[in-house]
Order: structure tokens, then sequence, then C-alpha cells
């Protein structure tokens, strides 16, 4: 039928399109996968930033495509397996790309540390990647359920993200970052977190030995614990009580 055989001359010319665009760009796309290094003319910040947006719009276009084009497969039976095979060469596109961003995005961290949307970022594309695993049997076992796994999946790294004591995490993964290269971004630890990194804070001052380091990470674990102290009260209410449902763990913990 006409619609099938539209469907595979569309994925087949975007293949050939892709194929192209990664021989084209393949010094951009894996500069630095063997030496760790950025391609010339970029900053990490850029070169992190153009990955994850190219990935996203990559694969957003590809996993809406093969939703589209498999139940027109079905319909030709004489087509099936030809769209199934440019399915999941328009797959591995996706994979391609989705690897060169988590590339870019750690090649960041590397040298820059984590925060909180550089972890967001880390989620997003682990989301993605548990998303094209489930349309990859999608593509050939039907029956697959693809969008309740990539919901599901979406769910469960978003509660996951909710739930962990992300700040607690910030700062021991750049700890562990400062003892293999001996940087630390104590302006961001010091200022951008909240409460429920003074613990850590606390932890990764008596690890480090550099006294300007720890000078930084002094003022601010006492930021955190003056923004911790700081309650909202009734009128004529006694300061010494606050409300009782001012009271939390994480201020608890950075108090005492």
């Amino acid at each position: 039928s006409v619609a099938p055989m539209v469907f595979v001359t569309v994925i087949g010319l975007l293949c050939a399109l892709y194929a192209v665009f990664t021989l084209i760009q393949s010094s951009y796309l894996y500069t630095g996968v063997a030496t760790w290094r950025l391609p010339e003319g970029y900053t990490y910040a850029e070169y992190a930033r153009r990955g994850f947006f190219e990935m996203i719009a990559v694969t957003g276009i590809n996993m809406l495509l093969i939703l589209v084009s498999l139940p027109q497969g079905e319909a030709a039976p004489e087509k099936k397996k030809t769209v199934r095979v440019f399915a999941t060469v328009l797959w591995a596109f996706s994979l391609n790309m989705l690897f060169v961003s988590v590339y870019k995005m750690i090649l960041y961290i590397d040298a820059y540390g984590f925060t909180r949307l550089r972890i967001f970022v880390l989620a997003i594309q682990l989301v993605l990647a548990l998303s094209l695993g489930a349309q990859l049997l999608r593509i050939w076992r039907l029956r697959v359920p693809f969008i309740r796994i990539a919901a599901t999946a979406a769910v469960c790294v978003y509660l996951f993200l909710a739930l962990v004591n992300m700040d607690a995490l910030i700062v021991r993964g750049n700890l562990a970052l400062y003892n293999r290269t001996g940087r630390i971004d104590t302006e961001y630890m010091s200022g951008q977190l909240c409460t429920d990194a003074v613990p850590a804070l606390r932890y990764i001052e008596t690890q480090i030995g550099d006294m300007a380091v720890k000078s930084e990470i002094e003022t601010g674990i006492g930021h955190y614990v003056e923004n911790a102290e700081e309650f909202d009260f009734r009128p004529n209410s006694d300061e010494s009580r606050p409300y009782w449902h001012q009271w939390n763990l994480s201020r608890y913990r950075a108090l005492h």
C-alpha cells in the first residue's frame, strides 16, 4: 500500500541523513572520547548544552516517527520487516546521540563538579535511555507497552530525585572529584544549596586539608545554619517557640 511505502521512504531518507551528519560531524561529536578533551572553540558549558538539546530534538523526533511507522508496517505484512529494520537503524542513531550527550555532560561534571541542574540533566538522560530500551522491544515485539514503560521510568526517576538527599550527593560527589583532581566549586556549595547539605559539608570539612577551601566551606555552613535559624512567627507569639509545623529534619540536623 502507499502509506507503508511512504513511511519506509521517509525513514530510509532520514537514516541516510543521520549517517551523513554523523560522518561530517564526527570530529565534533566524538572529539575527546579517547583523549577526554574539548573540541577547539567550545567551553564545557557550551559543549554540554548543545549536545543535550541536540539529543532531545533528535530522540524526540525519532521516537515519534518510530511509533507512527510501526502500525503502518503491520498494515502491510510485506513491508513489516523493512519498517522494523529501518526503525531499528533510526533507534540506533537516537542511542548514538544519547551516548554523545551523556559523554559531554560527564566531561562537564568532571571539569566543574556536580550541581542540581547537572543531576537533573543526567536524570533526563537516564529516562531516555530506559525509554529507548523499551522502544527497541516495542519495535520487535509490538505488544510491549512502550508508553507505559517510559512513563513509569519517568515517575520512578522523579520519585528517586524527590526522596534522595540530592544536596548531600552533590557535596560528596564534589569531594570525590576534589580528591582526584584538586578542584572543587566551594562557591556553589556554599551558597546555592540548602540545609540538607550541612551534614555533608561538615563531613568534607574534616576530609580537606587546604585551609582556604576549609574556610570557604565553614562560611557556607554558617550561611546555611543562619538561614535555618530564621523562623516565621505569629503576631505576639513567643519567639523561642516557633510554629510546630516549621520543624523539619533538615533544619534540625543543620542546627545540631
